[in-house]
């Protein structure tokens, strides 16, 4: 639909981006792909229908919501778990920075993208602290690609390489 109406704005250079972009294919691939894990994962998951069952009687809103995200998603709902939900990401960031500031041996940490700002400070602040404290080895992996500055200087604290494509020197 939105296709339909940038054509109807902008004839020739809606055509023109449509022919460029909408018929490239990689979205159709994507989805084939998509559809050929769901094939081998779905069957692989429990059918919690008792517990949305439970969830239906106990509080029936949260019932229809939990019953519609499953029959869209064709994922089960889960209970009893530890996953912990923080409604602001200032609460989720202060967990994290306790967490943090507990470990011991070894800090494993994985990020869609870090933004060279202040929260990512505090964490970069933590992970220091934790290295001067012992030897501390902290990976960080990212999906995004970041700015070689940025990266070459995580490399000049203490905790050396956390990128791993970056060559740290000591």
């Amino acid at each position: 639909m939105p296709w339909v109406i940038l054509i109807l704005i902008f004839p020739i250079m809606g055509v023109g981006l449509y022919l460029l972009i909408g018929l490239n294919g990689g979205t159709h691939k994507m989805r084939e792909r998509y559809t050929e894990i769901d094939s081998k994962l779905l069957p692989m998951l429990p059918d919690n229908q008792e517990c949305l069952s439970r969830i239906k009687e106990t509080i029936p809103k949260a019932g229809n919501i939990a019953s519609y995200i499953q029959r869209n998603s064709q994922y089960p709902i889960y209970q009893n778990t530890d996953i912990v939900y923080f409604d602001e990401a200032v609460t989720g960031l202060e967990a994290q920075l306790r967490d943090l500031k507990k470990a011991q041996k070894f800090i494993f940490m994985e990020y869609h993208a870090i933004e060279d700002a202040e929260a990512w400070h505090k964490i970069q602040d933590v992970l220091e602290e934790r290295v001067k404290a012992g030897e501390l080895h902290t990976p960080v992996r990212t999906v995004e690609r970041y700015r070689y500055s940025f990266r070459r200087r995580c490399c000049s604290v203490a905790y050396g390489d956390i990128f791993g494509d970056v060559e740290c020197s000591k």
